[in-house]
C-alpha cells in the first residue's frame, strides 16, 4: 500500500482558482485509487508430509525467499496469508482461498504460490474434462500417496478443477483493473530417472488411480474436454491471471540449491531472484523469460510453462504492447540455442538475427540460423552468451526459403493502365512472388461497372481471394496489405501441401480416419460435405509426443483444428502405446471436390501453430506462445518439389492422411 499523503502548510500568496481546485481533486482521486489497491498473497508450502511416501521438500526455504522478494515489491506481511505444513490440509487450503477472496477488493494485486508435491489423479467421473483421462492435482498435507478403495480414494488431493473454481472467484472480485499471478512449484508427473537420486524431485511420476482404471485419450472437436475452469477464457470484467508452472506436463521438476547450499524449489528460487532484479516496468512475459533462463541454465531439459496474458506489467494493472521479438526457447549446447519459430514463419537457414538482453534495444551480438524445420530453428551466436540471462531475438535478414509462388497476370484491355501498372509494380517488389507466363496462380484483372475486379485463382479454377478496386480509387496501402495477407495464406497452404511426412518418430505414429461412407480403389475414404468422421492418432514410440492437428482443405484453405481456441498446447499429448481419439469432425458443408489433408505435427515438447494461422491481437495476447506469420516467405526464394522437416535436433515429426471430398 502506498504511504499516506503528507500535506505541508503552504506559505505565500496563492490564488486558489477553479483550475487549481480541479487539479487537486484529480490528485486526491489518484491518491485514493492508489490507497485502495492492496497487494495480497497466499503462500502455501509443504515440506514434511505425514505419509512417508511423500519425500521431504525444502518448501520452508521457498516461502522465506518469497516473503522477502514480495516485501520488496510492496507486499506487507499483514497481507500475506501463509499456510505451512500441517496448516496446508485440503480444508486449510480451501479455507485459505475463501479468506483471501473475502479480503480482496476490486483492483487489488494478488499473488498465489504453492510449493509441494503434485500428482496426476484419475479424472473425476462426475466431471470428465481431461483429454488424457487424468486431472492434475496439488498434494495437500493430508493427502495420501496410495489408493485405498475404502480409506483413501483421492478425496484430499486438490484437483485442478477445485483450484480453477477458487481462482476464477478471486478474478471476479478483483475485476478488470486487478491482477493475479499464480506460481506452482510442483510437478504432476514425470519419468523417474537416475537423476532423482541426485536432485530432489517434486511430485510422483505414477498417477493416483484405482488398479482397474483405464484412462481414455479423447476430445470432441468444438466441445470442452480440456479442464475448463482453470485457464479458459474469462469474462472481460475479471482480472488477468498469469500462471507459472515449474515444468511442462509429464516432466520432472527438480529442486536446486541457493548460494548457501540450502535446498530450494527451482521455480521458487528463480521467481524470487527475478522479482528482485527486474525493472519496475517489467511485464509478466519478461518475468517468465528471466525465470526460464535461470532454471534452464541448471536443468537444460526442464521446460517451465506460462499461461495467460504476459503483456501486463508485474503486480500492476497496466499493459505493454505485444512484443514482436522472439525469445530463446532453450539452449542445446553452450554455443547453440533454439527458438520456437520456423519455416512457417519464414525462418530458414541463413536467417540473421540480433540478440539483445531482454528489455533492452541494444544488440549484444548476432546469431545465424543453421537449420530449421516447420516450427523451430537452431541458431549459433557469434559471441558466447550467459545461458542464465534472458535474451530477445530480432530478425535482421531472412535466409533462403523453400516455397515460392509462381504467379501469372492476366489484365483485360479495358483495365485502366495506371491500375495495371500499380499492381504489377507492387508484385515485382514482393520477394516471394515470381511473375511468370505459366504460373501456379493467376491474378486476373477485369473491368466491371463498379471498377477493377481483382481475382487470385489457383490451378483448378479455385478462387483464393478477390476484391473490387472501385472506380477512381488507387491500389493503396490498405489494398496492398489485404493482398499481401491473401498471398501469405496461399503460400502457407502451399507449404503445408508440400511438407513431406517424416521425422524421428514418423514410423512410430499412425493416423487413421473412421467414417461411414465409401472407399476408392486405393482404400481412401470418399466423403460428402457434412459427413462426420473420427481421427485416431496412435503413438507406438517409447516417448511422449505433443501434437497439433492441421487441416488443408481442397480449396487451398488451411486451419489448426487442435488445440482449439482457449486451450493450452501442453494439453495435447500422447504417451507411449496410447491412442488419442478425436470425434466431432465434419466435412465442411461448402467444401469443393478434391483431396482434403489432415496433418499431425508432433514434437517431444509442447508446440502451438495457432499464431501462424491467426495473427489477431486478442489471440496472441491469450496465448503468448509466439508471433504470427509476420514476414511473408521472404527474400530470394527457390522452388522445390518438397519441403524438408528435419531440424538440427530432429525433434519434429509429421504424419498425414486424407480423404476425397465428393458431391452428394
Amino acid at each position: 500500500m502506498a504511504a499516506p499523503l503528507s500535506i505541508s502548510p503552504f506559505y505565500g500568496s496563492f490564488s486558489f482558482t477553479r483550475k487549481a481546485m480541479g487539479a487537486l481533486v484529480v490528485l486526491l482521486l489518484l491518491v485514493t485509487a492508489t490507497e485502495a489497491q492492496t497487494k495480497r498473497a497466499l503462500l502455501i508450502g509443504i515440506g514434511t508430509y505425514p505419509d512417508v511416501r511423500w519425500k521431504p521438500l525444502s518448501s520452508a526455504n521457498d516461502l522465506a525467499y518469497l516473503k522477502t522478494a514480495l516485501q520488496l515489491q510492496g507486499f506487507q506481511p499483514a497481507n500475506m496469508l501463509v499456510l505451512a505444513d500441517s496448516a496446508a490440509t485440503y480444508k486449510g487450503i480451501d479455507n485459505g482461498f475463501e479468506q483471501l477472496k473475502k479480503q480482496c477488493k476490486p483492483g487489488d494485486i494478488v499473488y498465489v504460490h504453492f510449493s509441494g508435491h503434485g500428482q496426476q489423479i484419475e479424472d473425476d467421473e462426475e466431471n470428465p474434462d481431461e483429454t488424457d483421462g487424468f486431472d492434475e492435482a496439488l498434494v495437500p498435507y493430508d493427502a495420501r500417496g496410495k489408493y485405498d478403495p475404502v480409506k483413501y480414494y483421492g478425496q484430499h488431493h486438490y484437483r485442478d478443477d477445485a483450484l480453477g473454481r477458487q481462482l476464477e472467484g478471486i478474478r471476479a472480485v478483483l475485476g478488470s483493473n486487478g491482477s493475479l499471478l499464480v506460481v506452482i512449484d510442483a510437478c504432476h508427473s514425470g519419468t523417474a530417472t537416475r537423476s532423482g537420486s541426485i536432485a530432489i524431485i517434486r511430485g510422483d511420476p505414477t498417477p493416483f488411480a484405482s488398479p482397474e482404471y483405464k484412462p481414455k485419450l479423447k476430445t470432441t472437436l468444438g466441445g470442452r474436454m480440456i479442464g475448463e475452469a482453470f485457464m479458459s477464457a474469462a469474462p472481460l470484467n475479471t482480472a488477468n491471471m498469469v500462471v507459472l508452472s515449474a515444468s511442462s506436463p509429464n516432466q520432472v521438476n527438480y529442486e536446486t540449491h541457493d548460494d548457501k547450499g540450502q535446498g530450494i524449489g527451482s521455480l521458487s528460487y528463480a521467481v524470487a531472484r527475478a522479482l528482485q532484479q527486474l525493472p519496475r516496468s517489467a511485464t509478466y512475459q519478461q518475468l517468465f523469460a528471466s525465470v526460464k533462463s535461470m532454471i534452464q541454465a541448471e536443468y537444460q531439459q526442464q521446460l517451465p510453462m506460462m499461461e495467460g496474458d504476459g503483456t501486463q506489467q508485474v503486480f500492476a494493472g497496466s499493459y505493454q504492447p505485444q512484443s514482436k521479438q522472439m525469445q530463446i526457447d532453450r539452449w542445446t549446447s553452450d554455443s547453440t540455442f533454439v527458438i520456437q519459430q520456423g519455416q512457417l514463419q519464414g525462418i530458414y537457414a541463413g536467417t540473421l538475427v540480433a540478440v539483445k538482453r531482454a528489455g533492452s534495444n541494444a544488440a549484444l551480438t548476432t546469431a545465424v540460423v543453421t537449420e530449421s524445420n516447420a516450427v523451430s530453428a537452431v541458431l549459433s551466436p557469434k559471441q558466447r552468451l550467459d545461458k542464465a540471462t534472458p535474451y530477445s531475438i530480432e530478425v535482421l535478414s531472412y535466409g533462403t526459403a523453400a516455397v515460392q509462388l509462381n504467379l501469372s497476370i492476366d489484365v483485360a484491355k479495358n483495365v485502366p493502365k495506371a491500375t495495371a501498372d500499380a499492381v504489377q509494380s507492387w508484385l515485382k517488389k514482393q520477394p516471394a512472388v515470381r511473375v511468370s507466363a505459366n504460373g501456379d496462380y493467376l491474378l486476373q484483372l477485369s473491368q466491371t461497372t463498379g471498377g477493377t475486379y481483382m481475382e487470385l485463382i489457383e490451378k483448378g479454377d479455385i478462387t483464393q481471394y478477390s476484391t473490387t478496386l472501385a472506380t477512381g480509387k488507387t491500389f493503396d496501402a490498405t489494398l496492398q496489405q489485404q493482398w499481401q495477407q491473401a498471398l501469405k495464406a496461399s503460400a502457407r497452404t502451399r507449404y503445408l501441401r508440400q511438407l513431406n511426412d517424416g521425422g524421428p518418430m514418423a514410423e512410430k505414429v499412425v493416423i487413421q480416419i473412421t467414417a461411414e461412407g465409401l472407399k476408392d480403389a486405393s482404400n481412401e475414404w470418399k466423403l460428402t460435405p457434412g459427413t462426420e468422421y473420427k481421427v485416431s492418432i496412435t503413438n507406438n514410440s517409447d516417448t511422449r509426443l505433443y501434437f497439433n492437428l492441421l487441416n488443408v482443405l481442397p480449396n487451398a484453405k488451411s486451419q489448426v483444428l487442435l488445440p482449439q481456441p482457449d486451450e493450452q498446447p501442453q494439453d495435447y499429448s500422447i504417451g507411449p502405446g496410447q491412442t488419442f481419439d478425436i470425434d466431432g469432425i465434419a466435412v465442411d458443408e461448402t467444401a469443393v471436390e478434391g483431396r482434403e489433408y489432415l496433418r499431425v505435427v508432433l514434437s517431444i515438447r509442447p508446440l502451438d501453430l495457432r499464431p501462424v494461422f491467426d495473427s489477431s491481437p486478442d489471440e496472441s495476447r491469450k496465448r503468448n506462445i509466439g508471433g504470427a506469420f509476420e514476414q511473408w516467405l521472404n527474400e530470394s526464394l527457390q522452388n522445390t518439389s518438397a519441403v524438408k522437416t528435419r531440424s538440427g535436433n530432429d525433434e519434429v515429426t509429421i504424419v498425414s492422411t486424407g480423404f476425397q471430398v465428393v458431391k452428394k
